[in-house]
């Protein structure tokens, strides 16, 4: 079938059978040549979980031979640079090229031309180092140039995106950023309880300690009577280029990022961003840019005046999103002219996942609030209806459920919860219970300092039979209080003691003793005044 040459592109007709199966042949290692796994060891993951996220993938043609590369990035080993030989066969030419980085926790890659000079440099995200910039002489030979491009940075990168933001013809950089180590790794629980970190300095005001400001926030909860402990994320990073590769980092705070009232933000979020991408979302011409926060930090859909000024849409434009957003992309899968939004939740290979480990902490609907933008624990799918607002039909298209990308177990739980099942099999309990100073069987103590998310699935797998109770008339007494998410707590602000009980069925319904098979039931929380 012939190529039909263009200016700058060459396209051929792609024909696709009206019948059949799949398209594509997986191919081994032992044709291509790709031998890589991205492995992560036990003791890695066990003092940082961020390690267990994942790494990404960059392609293209790095030596302008006309055929795309592969580069793959290793969270704890070396990135690998694939040379395509043709007939879907690469080589490995890492060395030649310069770009290892061997032991920088990379997380993610984009290849981009962000000098001008017509070749592909690579970007790479890393946790703790921020994004490095790699320069490349045109045949694909790499210079690392991180800090004289102004991107020199200590962050916790996860992804990138890249764009010009606002027309001067030059690849401007959205970071990311997450966490380089989350706090739950650094500190023990009994050292990071609520009444270890925040303290009360007046009726009803908490602040936190000076030792974990640079780890929690504390967030006043008026409507709800709560008062929340959030752990802290490094802030996105938003680069401007100048044409030559070099970056300026824009501020939060001066106008550059607006909320939607259009006053400029009085500090930089704090979410734990997983990803981040551009299009032109309401059709006037300016890339716009939706970022993905995990856990409750809230997703951001970010509006382009054209100028690279952002605003937030309205709080009605969109109604709600998902709870761990993993992943974004953009299509008209509608045909009706209009962009729509696609986003990936972190959802398992099946229903259990989040019956089992919820990530969210439930609170109630409050009367006549309309623009609180819940989040729920599925994908979203939000049409654009051309009036700059978004229905969310996730739903109604049969895709709210569905796993792009998604694994069997959590990280955390397939690293760390087979370690608990050892302990719990080794010391042959007859009841488990969970406690304030972490995992406590009827034969001794085991497994403290641990989250609920591994107990629970250590549990599940012991059988037997657990009970939870958290005592609230003291703050910080139970560490795994409401089941909450990795990255904050909540805690009822009141005058009177309070008990907070989850009863036996819900244990019950979850942990049997003959196995993990039967699921269902919910959590139960009773509160009362003594």
């Amino acid at each position: 079938m012939p190529w039909h040459e263009e200016a700058e592109y060459r396209w051929r007709e792609l024909r696709v059978p009206r019948r059949g199966g799949p398209g594509f042949a997986e191919l081994p290692p032992s044709h291509t040549g790709i031998h890589f796994t991205n492995t992560v060891t036990l003791d890695s993951a066990l003092w940082n979980r961020h390690l267990a996220q994942g790494g990404g993938v960059a392609l293209g043609d790095v030596d302008g031979d006309g055929l795309p590369d592969v580069y793959l990035t290793s969270n704890q080993g070396s990135n690998v640079l694939y040379h395509n030989l043709g007939d879907w066969r690469f080589e490995d030419v890492t060395a030649r090229a310069g770009v290892a980085l061997a032991g920088r926790h990379s997380t993610g890659a984009v290849f981009a031309d962000v000098d001008g000079d017509g070749d592909l440099d690579l970007l790479v995200s890393t946790l703790g180092g921020g994004v490095a910039l790699f320069v490349n002489d045109g045949h694909g030979v790499f210079t690392e140039r991180t800090a004289e491009a102004g991107l020199a940075s200590r962050a916790g990168s996860m992804t990138m995106a890249l764009t010009d933001v606002d027309g001067d013809g030059h690849l401007d950089l959205y970071v990311a950023n997450y966490k380089t180590r989350s706090a739950m790794d650094v500190y023990p629980p009994q050292e990071r309880a609520f009444n270890q970190v925040v303290r009360e300095v007046g009726h009803h005001h908490f602040e936190v300690v000076p030792k974990f400001r640079t780890d929690y926030r504390v967030v006043d909860r008026p409507e709800y009577g709560l008062v929340s402990m959030q752990q802290r994320a490094d802030p996105d990073a938003f680069y401007l280029n100048d044409g030559t590769g070099h970056f300026t980092l824009a501020s939060w705070t001066e106008g550059r990022f607006r909320d939607e009232t259009g006053k400029p933000l009085g500090a930089a979020p704090e979410y734990f961003a997983l990803s981040a991408k551009f299009t032109d979302v309401d059709g006037d011409g300016a890339p716009d840019l939706y970022v993905c926060d995990d856990f409750e930090d809230p997703d951001f859909l970010w509006l382009n005046d054209g100028n690279g000024t952002f605003r937030a849409a309205p709080r009605l434009a969109l109604r709600n999103t998902s709870n761990s957003s993993m992943a974004v992309d953009f299509s008209d899968v509608d045909r009706d002219g209009q962009v729509d939004i696609f986003v990936a939740d972190m959802l398992g290979r099946g229903p259990r996942r989040k019956t089992e480990i919820p990530t969210h902490t439930p609170l109630p609907k409050l009367i006549g609030q309309i623009d609180d933008r819940p989040q729920w624990q599925r994908n979203t799918l939000l049409q654009n209806r051309g009036d700059g607002t978004f229905a969310e039909i996730a739903g109604f298209a049969g895709i709210d459920l569905i796993v792009l990308g998604g694994r069997l177990r959590h990280p955390n739980e397939a690293i760390l919860g087979e370690s608990v099942l050892a302990q719990l099999r080794h010391i042959s309990p007859d009841r488990v219970f969970l406690g304030a100073d972490g995992l406590v069987a009827d034969r001794g103590v085991c497994c403290p300092s641990l989250e609920q998310s591994v107990v629970k699935h250590a549990m599940l797998h012991a059988g037997g039979e657990a009970y939870v109770l958290a005592d609230h008339s003291k703050l910080g007494q139970a560490p795994f209080s409401y089941w909450a998410p990795l990255d904050r707590e909540y805690r009822l602000i009141t005058d009177e003691p309070q008990v907070d009980v989850m009863y036996p069925q819900f244990a019950q319904s979850v942990i049997l003793a003959g196995g993990p098979e039967t699921v269902g039931g919910a959590a139960h929380h009773g509160r009362r005044g003594s």
